[in-house]
This record gives structure tokens, sequence and C-alpha cells, in this order.
């Protein structure tokens, strides 16, 4: 795996402007290609400053090997422990990120269409549905999302987890914000379907373009 490990200073250099300032710690294991691991990173930046977010993290893997194709983390210890809950499936668990995407990806695989319809349904389905603002074309997105009080209701780390498919490859994936704020456009919800899902949209249409 190629393995990219960039500060924010070289961030800037990328994107013209230093986005979140030099204390911000910058991880990425990229196996994409570099172009778009660049736009990935970015994208992830892009969203932490909208929402004003501690920082963020995600994983993509390969689902049928269990290879790790990307794992980004700006200012988020990838061993984190935190406390999930899904209303559309049962996780309701302390885990990290990665063991998240592990049961995710395999109750997923040994799970029959009803499952797979519900979590496609929340991507592509009517209002309520916490996903739609990842519903990228060319990708057949589907997930669901967390959002979970770390002290009280307004101070938050917000999951998106699911998986994807482009050219008859399947891809899973679990996206994390830590502590996002809302705003104006978000009508003040600090919620996922608010923040990490578009955030996550953006990084899977970089994948697929």
């Amino acid at each position: 795996m190629k393995h990219i490990s960039l500060i924010t200073t070289l961030l800037a250099i990328l994107s013209g402007c230093c986005i979140l300032g030099s204390e911000k710690n910058t991880n990425q294991q990229c196996n994409f290609e570099k172009s778009v691991c660049e736009s990935n990173l970015q994208a992830l930046y892009n969203g932490i400053e909208k929402f004003h977010a501690k920082g963020g993290a995600y994983i993509i893997k390969d689902m049928d090997t269990g290879e790790t194709l990307e794992n980004t983390s700006v200012n988020f210890d990838e061993n984190t422990v935190y406390k999930t809950h899904f209303s559309k499936i049962k996780f309701d668990n302390k885990t990290t990120p990665e063991r998240l995407l592990n049961k995710y990806s395999n109750l997923v695989k040994n799970s029959g269409k009803g499952l797979h319809q519900r979590l496609r349904d929340n991507v592509i389905g009517v209002t309520g549905s916490t996903g739609r603002k990842a519903n990228v074309k060319n990708a057949e997105v589907s997930g669901i999302t967390a959002t979970t009080p770390k002290k009280d209701e307004k101070i938050v780390i917000t999951t998106f987890l699911g998986h994807f498919k482009h050219n008859d490859k399947n891809y899973a994936f679990v996206f994390i914000m830590d502590e996002p704020k809302g705003i104006k456009s978000t009508y003040l919800w600090n919620t996922a379907g608010w923040n990490i899902v578009p955030t996550a949209g953006s990084i899977i249409e970089n994948i697929v373009k």
C-alpha cells in the first residue's frame, strides 16, 4: 500500500490556503491514484472546516478481500473507542472505527435482501432517510448513520457506515466527524445526515468519477 503522511502545511501547498492551522494532526494511507487521494483529503478538510468540527476520519476497504484501500484521519485517533447506535440495524456497542467497519462488512455479506434494501433505501429514500446526501451517481451507495453524544446533545460524534459498488467492485466504509457544529444551512442541526454524510458523498464521488 502506498503510504502518504501529510501535515496541514503540505495540504496548504496543495490547496493554496491553510485550512485548519498547524496544530492539526493529519495522516493518510491511500492506495488509490495520487490525485484521488489528494482530492479525498481535501474533501475531509472541507467538511471539517464547514461544520467547525474538531476532526474527522474515514476508512475504506475492499469488502470482498478485506484490503484497506484508504485510512485517513485529521485530528482524530483511529483507536478511539466510542459508543454508537444505529436505528436500522442492531449495532449498539463501544467500538473503534476499524472494528465497527469489520463488523458491518461481515453482517452485510451474511445477510439477506431485506437488510440490503433497508440500507439502500436509507440513501435513495424519501425525506427522513439520513443517507440521502451521499446518493452518488455511478455508485450504488447504501448505509446507516449514527449521532452519538459525547458530553451532551450538542457535543457529538457523527458516523456514516456503509458500502458502495462501482465497476463490479464492492467497497465498505466508515466515515466519522468529531464534534461537528450545526450551521445556518443545516438549520443548526449537527446530526450525521447533515455533516458527515455529504462529506462522505464527496469522497465517494472522487473515487467513482
